[in-house]
């Protein structure tokens, strides 16, 4: 599990904020668990925007 730390007069977590987390979880997990599988990512909903719901497809 990743997430960033951010200064609390920040906004909301951004797209780009949840790729750059996705990115760390998923770096952490075992090179055997990461080549040729599918990894279901879950985030909450509320920020779920298309540049992130895009980015795992691109």
């Amino acid at each position: 599990m990743a997430d960033l730390l951010r200064p609390v007069k920040t906004g909301s977590k951004t797209a780009a904020d949840r790729i750059q987390t996705a990115r760390m979880a998923l770096a952490q997990l075992p090179e055997k668990f990461r080549r040729g599988r599918q990894t279901l990512i879950r985030t909450g909903s509320a920020r779920g925007t298309h540049a992130f719901l895009n980015w795992p497809t691109t």
